[in-house]
């Protein structure tokens, strides 16, 4: 890898989407940043007052020792790396690649990797904005049934389906 110029560093956390500036970054030999799951919120405002200093980033447990934890942190996507210093998992992980062959997925799946969770909901209840479309009219309202106003994509509700909204 040349010479890279970096003029700036900013993480920028899910739930909230404001970026923070990074001061600094380790980078593997292959150009990756190194993530640190240890690192904490330090002991300085503005965390203090959020009530996050001492608190971890990234990692969702606290431990006080390897065998006491404290869940601090829920998330539903998350990075999913493994113990080898570039984040990827040994061939012993599995059960193909412990004998020099390889499962053919993509990404492989000896590399860290990020995951996406999307939670479905349709046990809402509320009354549809156009009744007609959704209870009279003979196709749509199975065409539209799983976008009905009630429908709910990670706790957040909309009728993506409704010909008004």
């Amino acid at each position: 890898m040349g010479n890279v110029h970096v003029a700036a560093l900013w993480r920028y956390p899910v739930k909230s989407m404001a970026g923070e500036p990074l001061t600094r970054a380790e980078i593997t030999s292959s150009g990756h940043p190194r993530i640190n799951y240890e690192a904490t919120y330090p002991a300085t405002a503005p965390w203090t007052t959020e009530g996050k200093a001492g608190l971890p980033i990234i990692n969702m447990m606290k431990c006080t020792t390897p065998t006491s934890c404290e869940i601090v942190h829920s998330e539903i996507n998350g990075v999913i790396a493994g113990p080898n210093a570039d984040g990827g998992f040994p061939p012993s992980t599995y059960p193909l690649e412990s004998v020099g062959k390889r499962n053919p997925t993509v990404p492989n799946r000896l590399e860290a990797f990020r995951d996406f969770a999307s939670v479905f909901h349709d046990e809402t209840s509320n009354g549809q904005a156009f009744p007609g479309f959704y209870v009279d009219d003979p196709v749509f309202k199975y065409v539209l049934a799983g976008v009905k106003d009630a429908f709910m994509i990670n706790y957040g509700s909309g009728g993506i389906g409704c010909p008004g909204g």
